[in-house]
Formats: C-alpha cells, structure tokens, sequence
C-alpha cells in the first residue's frame, strides 16, 4: 500500500501497527500474509494480499491507518516524559509562555479550552 509508506519508503512500522490491531479484516490479512514464504512476503503487494485473503480493500486501508494512530498514542506516551523535562527547560527561558501554559493546563491550573473562557 504505496499510501502508507514512510519517509524511508518502507512498510515495517504499519506492519507493526498491523500485528497491534485486533480488527477481524487485519487478523485476516496478517494470516494470510504469515502463511507466505520469506520471498513473497517481502516482494508481493499488499493489495494482491488482501484479495487473496478475501478481504475488503477499503475496509483494511481504514483499520489500518486507525491502528497506525493508536501507535502513534504509544510511541507518544513512551517518550512524553523526554517530552516534559524539555517542555519544563523551555519554560524556564523568558519566552517560554507557551510551555509554562502547556504545563500550567497539564497540571489543571489553567483551563485546556481557553476559548470556551469567558474575560471580563
């Protein structure tokens, strides 16, 4: 699936999204793609694949970007720690209003939606 490749033009990182999933479709297409030999697992496209695992196309491709943005949740929480002693280095500098509110809403002291916020 030429649409889900990353910047290095590889698939691995969808696939291991894929391996996360437990949509039936995904399940379906993984077995199928599992039963394969090294060779075609590595040279045949996904799409050919997924029709002969008899699933639908469109249905994968959805399930498959929802499992990539659940990764994408992991990854995030495992390196939000990184995330917030940077954050907080930042916010100590004088321009770093953005990160203090970041951390200030973070820690429930400033609202999330400031929008909603009335000012009188």
């Amino acid at each position: 699936m030429p649409l889900l490749r990353d910047k290095r033009r590889s698939l691995k990182p969808v696939l291991f999204a894929m391996y996360l999933s437990q949509d039936p479709v995904v399940q379906c297409f993984l077995a199928k793609r599992d039963s394969l030999g090294p060779w075609a697992r590595e040279n045949v496209c996904w799409e050919a694949i997924a029709l002969a695992a008899g699933v639908d196309l469109e249905h994968l491709l959805g399930a498959t970007i929802l499992a990539l943005r659940e990764f994408g949740k992991t990854i995030a929480i495992t390196r939000y720690p990184e995330v917030l002693a940077r954050r907080i280095e930042y916010a100590k500098l004088p321009g770093g209003w953005r990160d203090r509110d970041a951390i200030d809403k973070l820690l429930g002291l400033l609202p999330f939606n400031t929008s909603c916020v009335k000012s009188h």
